[in-house]
C-alpha cells in the first residue's frame, strides 16, 4: 500500500473530501483537491513537511502513512523476511498448526509488551469492548496512543489513593 492509498484511507475515514484536505495543509484553492489527487493517486509523493502536516489532520502518526509500499505478496513476504532479519520474529505455528509470525520470546528487541498491547485491544474489539474506530485509532496513533494509556491508568491509580 503506497502513502497515497493510506493517505485516502485516512481521509475518508475522517470525512475529508480531497479539498477539504489540501486546504487544511494549506494549498491554494485552485489547486487543494489536485495535490491531494496527485498524492493520492501516486502521480507525487508528498514532502516529509507536508507527510507530518497531513498525519496531523488526519489524525494518526506520520509514520502510518509511510509504511512502506506492499503492492503485491511479493513486497509482503520480503517485508516479513525483512522483520525476521531485523528484528529478530520467527516464523512457526499456532495451536492448530497454522503457520504464523511469532517474536523471538528470548530477544530483547521483541517488544513484547507491544503485542501484548496489540492482542489486548484487538481482544476489546473482538468481545465488544471497544469500537472499530477506538481500535484503529490505537494503531494508527502508536505508540503516542499508548505511552498515553500507561499515562492515564498511573494518573487514575494515583487518584485512588
Amino acid at each position: 500500500m503506497t502513502v497515497g492509498q493510506r493517505l485516502k484511507r485516512f481521509r475518508t475515514r475522517k470525512g475529508l473530501t480531497q479539498k477539504q484536505l489540501g486546504l487544511a495543509i494549506g494549498f491554494d484553492n485552485r489547486t487543494a483537491d489536485i495535490r491531494i489527487a496527485q498524492y493520492e493517486t501516486g502521480t507525487r509523493k508528498p514532502k516529509e513537511k507536508y507527510i507530518e502536516k497531513l498525519a496531523a489532520i488526519v489524525g494518526v502518526q506520520p509514520s502510518a502513512l509511510e509504511v512502506g509500499d506492499i503492492e503485491n505478496y511479493e513486497h509482503l513476504f520480503q517485508l516479513l523476511f525483512a522483520l525476521e532479519d531485523e528484528y529478530g520474529f520467527k516464523i512457526s505455528k499456532d495451536e492448530n498448526g497454522t503457520p504464523c509470525l511469532v517474536p523471538d520470546r528470548f530477544d530483547r528487541s521483541s517488544h513484547l509488551d507491544t503485542f501484548r498491547n496489540w492482542y489486548t485491544k484487538s481482544e476489546q474489539l473482538k468481545n465488544g469492548e471497544i469500537t472499530q474506530e477506538q481500535y484503529d485509532n490505537w494503531r494508527y496513533n502508536y505508540p503516542a496512543s499508548s505511552a498515553r494509556e500507561t499515562h492515564e491508568a498511573l494518573k487514575s491509580i494515583g487518584e485512588k489513593e
